[in-house]
Protein backbone atom coordinates (compact mmCIF):
# COMPACT_ATOMS: atom_id res chain seq x y z
CA UNK A 1 0.00 0.00 0.00
CA UNK A 2 1.59 3.29 -1.00
CA UNK A 3 1.78 6.06 1.64
CA UNK A 4 -0.62 9.05 1.13
CA UNK A 5 1.10 12.13 -0.19
CA UNK A 6 1.73 15.16 2.17
CA UNK A 7 -1.08 17.76 1.60
CA UNK A 8 0.72 21.58 1.10
CA UNK A 9 -1.33 24.85 0.64
CA UNK A 10 -4.28 26.39 3.17
CA UNK A 11 -5.63 24.10 5.83
CA UNK A 12 -9.46 23.51 4.95
CA UNK A 13 -12.13 23.84 6.60
CA UNK A 14 -12.31 20.29 7.80
CA UNK A 15 -8.84 20.07 8.97
CA UNK A 16 -7.32 20.33 12.36
CA UNK A 17 -4.33 21.81 12.91
CA UNK A 18 -1.54 20.81 15.31
CA UNK A 19 -1.19 24.40 18.15
CA UNK A 20 -0.06 25.47 21.62
CA UNK A 21 -2.89 26.27 23.29
CA UNK A 22 -0.87 29.41 24.25
CA UNK A 23 -1.19 30.52 20.83
CA UNK A 24 -4.89 30.41 20.75
CA UNK A 25 -4.75 33.68 23.19
CA UNK A 26 -3.23 35.27 20.58
CA UNK A 27 -6.17 36.23 18.21
CA UNK A 28 -7.32 38.47 15.71
CA UNK A 29 -9.88 39.32 12.57
CA UNK A 30 -8.34 39.02 9.35
CA UNK A 31 -9.26 41.59 6.80
CA UNK A 32 -12.47 39.78 5.70
CA UNK A 33 -13.77 39.53 9.60
CA UNK A 34 -13.01 36.14 10.23
CA UNK A 35 -11.44 35.23 13.59
CA UNK A 36 -7.57 34.51 12.97
CA UNK A 37 -5.40 32.30 15.61
CA UNK A 38 -1.72 32.28 15.81
CA UNK A 39 1.15 34.27 14.89
CA UNK A 40 0.46 32.11 11.15
CA UNK A 41 -2.77 34.47 10.98
CA UNK A 42 -4.52 31.17 9.95
CA UNK A 43 -8.39 31.31 9.98
CA UNK A 44 -8.85 27.78 12.34
CA UNK A 45 -12.17 26.05 12.70
CA UNK A 46 -10.73 22.72 14.72
CA UNK A 47 -7.39 22.50 16.20
CA UNK A 48 -5.31 19.26 17.49
CA UNK A 49 -4.01 19.31 21.15
CA UNK A 50 -2.16 17.05 23.31
CA UNK A 51 -1.67 17.56 26.78
CA UNK A 52 -2.49 16.64 30.62
CA UNK A 53 -6.20 16.59 31.90
CA UNK A 54 -5.92 18.14 35.03
CA UNK A 55 -9.44 18.05 36.38
CA UNK A 56 -12.76 17.53 34.94
CA UNK A 57 -15.50 19.30 36.36
CA UNK A 58 -18.51 16.36 35.73
CA UNK A 59 -19.71 15.61 32.25
CA UNK A 60 -19.10 19.57 31.29
CA UNK A 61 -15.31 20.60 31.36
CA UNK A 62 -11.92 19.39 31.77
CA UNK A 63 -9.23 21.35 32.17
CA UNK A 64 -6.08 20.59 29.84
CA UNK A 65 -2.53 21.69 30.23
CA UNK A 66 0.09 21.22 26.82
CA UNK A 67 3.07 22.92 28.46
CA UNK A 68 2.35 26.13 26.73
CA UNK A 69 -0.80 26.94 28.76
CA UNK A 70 -3.88 25.62 30.45
CA UNK A 71 -7.60 25.99 28.99
CA UNK A 72 -11.39 24.74 29.89
CA UNK A 73 -11.96 22.64 27.15
CA UNK A 74 -16.30 21.55 26.49
CA UNK A 75 -16.93 17.91 26.95
CA UNK A 76 -20.19 17.51 27.55
CA UNK A 77 -21.59 16.52 23.74
CA UNK A 78 -18.87 14.35 23.42
CA UNK A 79 -19.16 12.35 26.83
CA UNK A 80 -22.55 12.30 26.21
CA UNK A 81 -21.96 9.85 23.21
CA UNK A 82 -18.66 8.40 23.53
CA UNK A 83 -17.74 6.25 26.52
CA UNK A 84 -14.15 5.45 24.84
CA UNK A 85 -13.44 8.98 24.84
CA UNK A 86 -15.03 9.92 28.30
CA UNK A 87 -13.19 7.26 29.61
CA UNK A 88 -9.88 9.05 27.88
CA UNK A 89 -10.70 12.76 29.55
CA UNK A 90 -10.43 11.43 32.98
CA UNK A 91 -7.87 13.78 35.25
CA UNK A 92 -4.20 12.62 35.27
CA UNK A 93 -4.35 11.09 31.55
CA UNK A 94 -2.16 12.02 28.68
CA UNK A 95 -4.31 12.53 25.81
CA UNK A 96 -4.33 13.45 22.07
CA UNK A 97 -7.43 15.70 21.11
CA UNK A 98 -9.74 17.56 17.85
CA UNK A 99 -11.57 20.78 19.43
CA UNK A 100 -13.90 22.69 17.27
CA UNK A 101 -12.99 26.37 17.58
CA UNK A 102 -15.77 28.82 18.46
CA UNK A 103 -15.28 33.12 19.46
CA UNK A 104 -18.09 34.89 21.14
CA UNK A 105 -17.59 38.63 20.56
CA UNK A 106 -19.71 39.98 22.97
CA UNK A 107 -18.30 38.38 25.62
CA UNK A 108 -14.88 38.10 24.77
CA UNK A 109 -14.76 33.93 25.32
CA UNK A 110 -12.70 31.37 23.11
CA UNK A 111 -14.82 28.01 23.00
CA UNK A 112 -12.62 25.10 22.54
CA UNK A 113 -14.96 22.12 22.11
CA UNK A 114 -13.66 18.69 22.30
CA UNK A 115 -14.97 16.76 18.68
CA UNK A 116 -12.26 12.92 19.16
CA UNK A 117 -10.40 12.42 21.56
CA UNK A 118 -7.50 9.71 22.68
CA UNK A 119 -5.29 8.39 24.78
CA UNK A 120 -1.76 8.23 24.84
CA UNK A 121 -0.53 6.93 27.77
CA UNK A 122 -1.97 3.56 27.52
CA UNK A 123 0.64 0.59 28.29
Amino acid sequence: MAAAEPRQGQISAGDAMKIFLAELRQIAFDSEGHLVCTKLQRRLKHVWLQGYVLCRDGDDVIDLDDGSAVMSLDVAQIVACNQDASAALQAGRYISCVCSVEFHPQEGILDLRVESACPLDDP
